[in-house]
């Protein structure tokens, strides 16, 4: 039998996470089994970087991606900062996560694309002085804690692993699997907020249906700031909490929406909470409610993963699904 390779130009994969560097206007994501990569900054730069006579033409845009870690790409995250304190972002950090825990990276750019230091890989340590990984307290999430048998009973295989910064402090991180974790120094030390599930099943499969789905970390109540906000997508429910050292409060989604795929929040108030689940989108207006009011308000749709709200001239909310984006007001 005679083979040959018809692949040709196609750059064909499957990308689970993006996001955006718009300080050096670059684009970064995870793909599976191509690891985590990141657009040239000469994809944006409005200049004629092939002498073709055109500027940031297809082939500039698609060209010249390189590689930020090999194996499974997963959750990406950007933080923008301001290194020098004089009121003018110059940093950026792009955070991709692989497999698991143990495979979390970050890599700090300037305003002109150029990388500041090398490639770090996050240990995720309760203080600087501690064990790499001894901030993951919770056994299912920690990938290098063993048993009295030597086995691991952490998580070391493939899943997501959401993440967010806080919107009023860039220093300042949420991330979980199992339990939901806060840091001050964007992941370098973690401290657990929220204690998830901490044991197998009986079947010795790790309790997928309470897995953390998504995070949002800081919000707004009409002028006042909420900087300690953490709102959580886990299972088929809503946890959140308002306050520092508060104890999470878990709210159900009566609108039947299944096991939640992401969660966005109002930016003037982050009570009316936005909820992607298996086939609809949902919203609340008042999450602390005792009993939230919950509207559906999409029809079913196959495959939906993502949501996003973006003010404008109406307020949209994005959703991405397999097929089309959804847009609604």
């Amino acid at each position: 039998v005679y083979k040959r390779q018809l692949v040709g130009n196609l750059r064909v994969t499957e990308v689970s996470s993006v996001r955006w560097d718009s300080l050096n206007d670059v684009v970064f994501g995870g793909t599976q089994d191509n690891g985590s990569s990141q657009q040239s900054i000469e994809a944006h730069d409005t200049l004629d970087n092939d002498s073709d006579q055109i500027v940031d033409e297809l082939d500039e845009r698609i060209s010249g991606w390189t590689s930020i870690h090999n194996g499974d790409g997963a959750s990406q995250e950007i933080v923008i900062f301001d290194s020098d304190s004089d009121g003018v972002d110059d940093r950026s950090i792009r955070i991709s996560m692989s497999n698991n825990f143990k495979y979390a990276y970050r890599q700090e750019f300037d305003a002109d694309g150029d990388k500041v230091g090398s490639l770090e890989q996050i240990k995720f340590k309760s203080t600087p002085s501690t064990d790499d990984f001894s901030g993951l307290t919770n056994p299912l999430d920690n990938p290098v804690k063993e048993d009295d048998d030597g086995k691991n009973t952490g998580f070391t295989g493939f899943a997501p692993i959401p993440l967010a910064v806080n919107r009023f402090d860039s220093s300042r991180m949420v991330i979980g699997l199992f339990s939901i974790y806060e840091s001050s120094d964007r992941l370098d030390t973690v401290t657990e907020v929220h204690t998830g599930q901490t044991n197998r099943t009986s079947t010795g499969s790790f309790p997928w249906t309470q897995k953390v789905r998504a995070l949002v970390y800081g919000g707004m109540k009409g002028t006042t700031q909420k900087p300690d906000v953490i709102v959580a997508g886990i299972g088929s429910s809503i946890w959140y909490r308002e306050a520092a050292g508060s104890t999470f409060t878990q709210r159900a989604i009566t609108s039947g929406s299944g096991q939640i795929k992401d969660i966005v929040v109002d930016p003037d108030n982050w009570k009316t909470v936005y909820v992607v689940g298996q086939r609809s989108v949902h919203r609340t207006t008042d999450i602390t409610a005792d009993n939230p009011d919950w509207t559906r308000i999409s029809h079913n749709f196959s495959g939906i993963r993502s949501i996003e709200y973006v003010r404008g001239t109406d307020t949209d909310i994005l959703s991405g699904t397999d097929d089309i984006l959804l847009v609604g007001t």
